[in-house]
């Protein structure tokens, strides 16, 4: 029997149906994270601590009680959500997220 080195049609209908899927829910979650970091204490400064806090949050809450769509969607978060930068505050990183979401969220 010979091993497929392309998935089928169907798998790969799938694949991209479940990719864009992924890309909307981290968009949503890019934009909520964005404006909670307008809305609470938006001068203080953001560190890398809080990005990963707010990605791992958000992700458990959109995934419900699937522990492995959340650690998808927390991977694809940090993936999306830039480093901030040393005297970022977490208006001006919620501003520079969301102009990253705006060019790659449909």
């Amino acid at each position: 029997m010979a091993h497929r080195t392309h998935p089928t049609q169907p798998d790969e209908a799938l694949r991209q149906v479940h990719a864009q899927a992924l890309h909307n829910v981290v968009g949503s979650i890019a934009v909520l994270i964005a404006d909670y970091l307008t809305e609470i204490r938006p001068t203080d400064r953001i560190v890398e601590a809080s990005r990963r806090h707010l990605a791992a949050s958000y992700a458990a809450d959109r995934a419900g009680h699937d522990p492995e769509h959340a650690t998808e969607v927390v991977g694809a978060l940090l993936r999306l959500l830039p480093s901030p930068r040393l005297t970022e505050t977490r208006g001006e990183y919620a501003l520079r997220l969301r102009a990253i979401v705006g060019r790659t969220h449909v």
